[in-house]
Order: structure tokens, then C-alpha cells, then sequence
């Protein structure tokens, strides 16, 4: 079973809601203009030409000379023992957090421009510079240069560093991302990071966040009421967490002014919650804002079951500890 085909069997074992974009009122859910459509007028992965590019497309020479073909069993070396609960998180380094924002993208493939995406780049760029990642913006890369900047991320060292954490902005399908000029998959993402590729990652956390439709439905909500001993072996998708803004089938959000409310509940929870908690545990707090704090309210009409609608985000996981940022010095 591939991993695509794991999470899609999590995801849709669990009960998952959405909501729509941000304004700045505090007290009551803010209202936001929004455009019903999801964030990708039309849908290339049903009736159109153009397909995602996953892994075995590297495999047969398609797009670069990354190797994914599988390998043989190799020892490397990790400094945890298989009986730490926590993730090592003194390092002198927090690591490196890429951010990919797309704005534009290629005429062919039909997709509107995102408005209000800068505002989300830029909130978690200070999120992040605030938890002493070292932050690099990537803007609108197409496909192949997309692959340098990951081939060149994976041959770094990250002795000296916590973790990895990527954060994609742009269109998406179920399971996959757009570049600015063609489709791929979020597994082909994943496997540029493996311990076969990355060993100096091995055993530490790759954090994934997605901000992207994975369809276009909208969920309209529903209303209720309260009554080291030894050598030890780890799979090759261990250590990773996606947190993408929907579940699969459904639209994620996004303002044209303020950015998504994914984003805007991430940065706010993590910025409050960071040094006290452990990553999930925030998570779930970024779940339980979208899916109280936020309404989405669609060409600004008034109130009704027709026109709002919810949002929540997912994450799936294969951290093998806790992970818990500590304060750097």
C-alpha cells in the first residue's frame, strides 16, 4: 500500500469539518469574503491531460536524476536509542523551514492567481524566525526547479539541527500540490527526505505544512448541542508529520487580503503554544480554533445553510516520539 493510499484510509476513518477565511474580529466568527469555487477553477486529475508527478516518473527518467528506485538496507547512525520518548530538540540549531509560495502558475493549467498568499508567507516566516528556524522563502518555482532546491536540501547536513519543516502555499487536487507549471504528488514530496536520501534526518522530525484545496467540497457544519541497547531498523516514511489545511475532497480557504485561516490559526497557535507544548497537542488546538472560532461566508450574503461554511484542518503522523520545541539560548 502505497502512502497516498495510508492517509487516505486515516483521513477517511476520522471525522473532519471545514470553515472559510479570516478577518480580525475577535469575539464573534468574522465574516469573510470568499469565492465558492475552490481554489482551482478546474480539475486535471478528472478529464484533463495533466497528471502528478510522483515517484516512478523520476524512476523513468522524467524529470531529473534523483534516484528512486529502491535500495538495498543501509546501517546509518541516529542519536536517540529506541526507548527515548522525546525528540532531541538541543541541538545548536532549530533547522532549516522552506516555505514554497505559489502566486502564479502556467496559463495551461487553468488555475487563478492567489490573492492574499503573501499575507500567509510572511505570518508564518515570523512564526517560524520567532522559534529560531532559519527561514528561506521559495517563489513560484516550476517543477524541475522545485527538484534542485530539494535535491540541494537533502544533500545539507543536519547534524547540528532538530528537524526539517516545509510549508507549501499554492492549488491543490486530493493528495497532491501544484508548482507553477504542472502537478505532484505529496508523497513524491516526501520521498526526497527519506533516510536513504537525507542521512543526517534520519530519526528527526520532517514536518510538512500543506495550505491547498484537496477537492471542492465545502462542509456546510452541523449544529450541537453538550450533553539505545542496541541496533534498531525505522521504516523510511518514519519521523514525518503532515498537517495539511483540509481533509480529502474538500476546499481550504483563503482570503484575498488576509490570507488562509489555516495559516492564521497555525501562526497564532503555535506562536502561543510553542515553548509549553508538544507539536500535536498544538495541532489539535489549530483544529479546535478552525472549527469554533472561523466561519466562511461566500460572496458576503447574509447568514444562512446555503452560504456558510466550516473548515478543519488534518494531520497525519509517523513521529515515532514527542516533539517539543525547546527555547534556544
Amino acid at each position: 500500500m502505497e502512502l497516498d493510499d495510508e492517509i487516505a484510509d486515516i483521513m477517511e476513518k476520522a471525522s473532519y469539518y471545514y470553515d472559510n477565511n479570516a478577518d480580525s474580529s475577535s469575539q464573534s466568527p468574522p465574516k469573510l469574503n470568499v469565492d465558492l469555487k475552490p481554489e482551482q477553477p478546474q480539475s486535471p486529475l478528472n478529464g484533463s491531460s495533466e497528471q502528478p508527478l510522483c515517484p516512478s516518473d523520476v524512476e523513468e527518467g522524467n524529470v531529473s536524476s534523483v534516484c528512486w528506485k529502491q535500495k538495498k538496507s543501509q546501517t546509518i547512525t541516529v542519536e536517540l536509542s529506541k526507548d527515548d520518548l522525546f525528540y532531541n530538540t538541543n541541538h545548536s540549531k532549530r533547522g532549516l523551514a522552506l516555505i514554497f509560495n505559489q502566486k502564479y502558475f502556467e496559463k495551461h493549467l487553468g488555475l487563478d492567481t492567489r490573492d492574499g498568499t503573501e499575507a500567509d508567507s510572511d505570518a508564518i516566516r515570523n512564526t517560524l524566525e520567532s522559534m529560531n528556524f532559519e527561514v528561506i522563502i521559495h517563489n513560484d518555482l516550476e517543477m524541475r526547479k522545485l527538484i534542485k532546491v530539494w535535491e540541494k536540501v537533502a544533500a545539507s547536513d543536519f547534524t547540528d539541527c532538530d528537524c526539517l519543516l516545509i510549508v507549501v502555499l499554492s492549488h491543490g487536487e486530493r493528495f497532491s500540490i501544484y508548482a507553477r507549471d504542472s502537478l505532484y504528488t505529496i508523497d513524491f514530496l516526501f520521498s526526497n527526505f527519506t533516510p536513504e536520501k537525507c542521512p543526517s534526518l534520519a530519526g528527526k522530525p520532517k514536518i510538512f505544512v500543506i495550505q491547498a484545496c484537496q477537492g471542492n467540497k465545502t462542509d456546510p457544519g452541523v449544529a450541537v448541542v453538550c450533553d539505545q541497547p542496541g541496533p534498531y531498523e525505522i521504516p523510511l516514511y518514519s519521523d514525518i508529520l503532515l498537517a495539511h489545511a483540509t481533509i480529502p475532497g474538500f476546499c481550504a480557504w483563503r482570503n484575498k487580503v488576509h490570507g488562509s485561516i489555516f495559516i492564521r490559526a497555525f501562526c497564532e497557535e503555535m506562536n502561543r503554544l510553542w515553548k509549553d507544548h508538544e507539536l500535536l497537542q498544538i495541532l489539535t488546538h489549530v483544529n479546535r480554533k478552525l472549527s469554533f472560532d472561523y466561519d466562511a461566508f461566500i460572496d458576503n450574503r447574509e447568514v444562512s445553510s446555503k452560504n456558510r461554511t466550516k473548515q478543519t484542518c488534518a494531520f497525519t503522523s509517523t513521529l515515532t516520539r514527542s516533539l517539543k520545541f525547546s527555547p534556544k539560548q
